[in-house]
């Protein structure tokens, strides 16, 4: 019981901890000059330079009615407040892969609920990007090869733990491929 217990709180403080990042992620995409909150730091929104763990945006999935805060890095801590960007990936207008990983409880607790033809939606700073849901695919965790530091095309790749219902560290990765509109 006690498992439990502890499972339903650490969702809910982690819901309510993205939920006061989304909040403040849509203030500083109302005023790019609003600051980071306990920092110094002060988003680049000239050419998208952020510093780990900066709120950099807001991610949108319209068939989910679901908006998530993203943030600078991959890191425990920036996962648990959102959605992170994979700081060595592109960045909309890079023409490469744009890496952005979330927690399957959390974050994207209904990815499996997506389909091809569904839109995803990136604002930041600098504008809105809106990509079209290409594909899907399962990898193993470890797997190197999903993440393109270089590149031709861009391309927006979501990347969250599977089997989405697995207790403990999840074994594979579940993958959603979205191209530009």
């Amino acid at each position: 019981m006690g498992f439990v217990t502890y499972g339903v709180t650490s969702i809910y403080l982690t819901d309510k901890r993205q939920n006061d990042t989304l909040t403040f992620a849509k203030e500083m995409l109302d005023d790019p000059k609003t600051e980071i909150e306990n920092s110094e730091q002060q988003i680049n929104t000239e050419n998208n330079l952020f510093h780990q763990a900066d709120i950099i945006g807001v991610l949108e999935i319209p068939a989910l009615q679901a908006e998530m805060p993203v943030l600078e890095g991959t890191s425990e801590e920036q996962l648990s407040r959102g959605v992170g960007h994979y700081s060595k990936t592109g960045m909309p207008g890079d023409e490469r892969q744009i890496l952005l990983a979330g927690h399957r409880e959390t974050s994207f607790r209904k990815a499996g609920d997506l389909k091809e033809g569904d839109h995803i939606k990136l604002h930041l700073p600098s504008g809105t990007s809106t990509y079209i849901i290409d594909s899907f695919r399962i990898v193993k965790a470890d797997d190197p090869t999903v993440i393109e530091t270089s590149g031709s095309s861009e391309y927006l790749l979501l990347s969250t733990c599977y089997p989405f219902r697995y207790v403990g560290n999840a074994p594979e990765r579940y993958l959603i491929k979205a191209v530009p509109d």
